[in-house]
């Protein structure tokens, strides 16, 4: 379920939304978040859901990175009130490049290709950060764990 969390999902089992959808938010902190669905889903009344009447003209994951590359502008666009919002009208105003489907195509699968490789990078990321702090605190606590414990060696030593 999507709702102003734009990634939040509940147990919720009616959907009123296919998938492959572009989806984006419009209140609170995320307002302007865009993402893109591959599932089936239930969006509320604080999300936009991104509609393509023509697949001939527009490939809906061309205008997904499309929106994904406007959010700063739109981040910068939302009203600052107490409740952050984006008006549908600032949406509607983008002026959209639209080259021809051929072109569209190749530019997702290439943006599909960098997507893939960050996640990979990120993961792999994540993994190294674990694997330092697990060697940081191997190697330079190792003395913790033997304070307060004694042999005779060390006893000679320090007398």
């Amino acid at each position: 379920m999507y709702n102003w969390w734009i990634k939040s999902r509940s147990t919720y089992n009616q959907y009123n939304y296919e998938w492959n959808q572009v989806i984006m938010s419009t209140r609170w902190a995320n307002a302007w978040f865009t993402n893109y669905i591959t599932e089936k889903f239930r969006c509320w009344s604080s999300c936009v859901v991104c509609n393509i009447n023509n697949e001939n003209i527009l490939n809906i994951k061309y205008l997904y990175y499309f929106l994904k590359s406007k959010e700063s502008f739109l981040f910068k666009e939302q009203n600052k009130s107490s409740i952050p919002s984006i008006s549908r009208s600032d949406i509607l105003n983008l002026d959209i490049y639209l080259p021809n489907l051929k072109t569209q195509t190749k530019i997702v699968n290439f943006l599909d290709i960098l997507e893939s490789l960050e996640l990979t990078l990120n993961n792999e990321l994540l993994t190294r950060s674990k694997q330092f702090k697990f060697y940081l605190d191997l190697l330079l606590n190792f003395w913790e764990d033997t304070k307060g414990q004694t042999d005779r060696q060390t006893d000679r030593q320090t007398v």
